[in-house]
């Protein structure tokens, strides 16, 4: 029990000075934008999947690839900006709870309020069930493929969202990711906490 006990604690301390170093430049808790991590989703309807990659990261400037296109994002933490064509960085998306805030995007489908609150139940996924997750509300979407709804979860990403469509609205889920950097780290520690817990309890 004492060997666990250290193991524990070693293991704990590594991890969250770890996070701690990374923590020390402002990134997003809700869009972890390091590189290497890589998100897939499936629609519920046709089965369609598609991955989104982190590939590149200078400072708090971040290039994804997803579709085989590339968009560049600004992570200022609980705000992320998206680049767009002469016009520059514009907000993307603001992760405060019980807020409201302005879309501007690439098309007029979604400009707009989006109001912010947080989830009240577990959000179900292919990838697994999240917790705590923020929840947007597009108050506009055009019929043909604008946002309605989405929900983010911390040290995850964007685990669902849907989408109107010609044929009716659209659900994507998370089937599958990987983390590297704070978010990983910030995992680690949580399982890190649960596995302590269960050794008390033997």
């Amino acid at each position: 029990m004492k060997n666990h006990k250290r193991l524990f604690l070693f293991l704990l301390w590594l991890a969250a000075g770890s996070a701690a170093a990374s923590l020390r430049a402002e990134v997003s808790t809700y869009f972890p934008l390091e590189k290497g991590n890589f998100w897939i989703y499936t629609a519920n309807r046709n089965s369609e999947t598609f991955r989104t990659d982190v590939i590149r990261r200078t400072g708090n400037v971040v290039e994804v690839m997803s579709k085989q296109y590339t968009t560049i994002y600004s992570d200022r933490g609980s705000e992320i900006d998206i680049q767009l064509p002469k016009e520059g960085f514009l907000l993307f998306r603001r992760f405060i709870p019980n807020s409201t805030w302005d879309y501007q995007g690439v098309s007029n489908c979604n400009n707009g309020p989006v109001a912010v609150d947080t989830a009240k139940e577990p959000i179900v996924t292919r990838a697994g069930n999240f917790e705590k997750c923020l929840h947007l509300r597009f108050s506009k979407a055009c019929s043909d493929g604008g946002l309605v709804e989405e929900w983010w979860a911390p040290n995850v990403g964007l685990v669902k969202w849907t989408q109107d469509n010609i044929a009716g609205l659209l659900t994507f889920e998370l089937s599958e990711y990987g983390l590297q950097g704070s978010a990983a780290k910030a995992g680690l520690i949580r399982f890190l906490v649960r596995l302590n817990m269960t050794w008390r309890i033997i």
